[in-house]
């Protein structure tokens, strides 16, 4: 898996080195709300507020753009009391606390709608690569996993320009399906699935 880590990032740049002399780029640097759905939400199910990312658009012609992402959230339950089956016919039962953290790599392409105002709104698909980490505390047991997954993720976006300003706010919707399978304390979770709405502040450069 490192070795396509190594490819996307290498690919990335590469891109954005072939595309300096474009006049039209963005920059974004955003929060973002998580939303655990299917499989997933039966690990966790409350949402996740502490999420960030950053990004970058450049023009390829006035309506599509190629980019890159670097994003990060962290989701955390409290669960009730369960009774949890160990080794050596061992039961506990007690309340447990679920962590995950999903740190996201990606590139994409994106077409821009033009209007006649200031508002762009914009469709486009990402590709890359997610990191994921579980965890889960049942009084002194610590159970730990971390695996790399292929994410692929739909975004619709509408972004605000201000008037004779390099500053723009841009808010988003986004679909995370990370292609990957695993077993977790007794517990199947495959394709790992979130929604996610962000809103950030960006810089164009024209």
């Amino acid at each position: 898996m490192k070795k396509y880590i190594v490819c996307l990032i290498t690919l990335g740049l590469s891109i954005f080195a072939g595309l300096q002399a474009q006049t039209k780029q963005y920059y974004n640097v955003g929060w973002e709300i998580g939303i655990p759905v299917g499989s997933f939400s039966d690990y966790i199910s409350s949402a996740s507020l502490r999420g960030g990312y950053f990004s970058g658009n450049v023009f390829v012609t006035d309506a599509v753009s190629v980019g890159f992402k670097f994003g990060y959230n962290s989701y955390h339950e409290n669960m009730s009391h369960h009774t949890w089956h160990m080794e050596h016919d061992m039961a506990i039962t007690a309340a447990s606390y679920n962590y995950s953290t999903q740190a996201p790599i990606q590139v994409g392409g994106y077409y821009h709608f033009k209007t006649d105002g200031q508002i762009e709104p914009y469709a486009g698909l990402g590709l890359g690569v997610n990191y994921i980490t579980e965890e889960v505390l049942v009084q002194d047991i610590e159970i730990y996993d971390s695996q790399w997954a292929f994410l692929m993720t739909p975004e619709i976006g509408l972004r605000y320009q201000f008037k004779n300003k390099p500053i723009g706010i841009t808010l988003k919707a986004a679909y995370n399906l990370n292609f990957n399978s695993y077993t977790f304390w007794e517990t199947e979770h495959r394709n790992i699935r979130t929604l996610n709405f962000g809103i950030s502040v960006g810089w164009a450069i024209r």
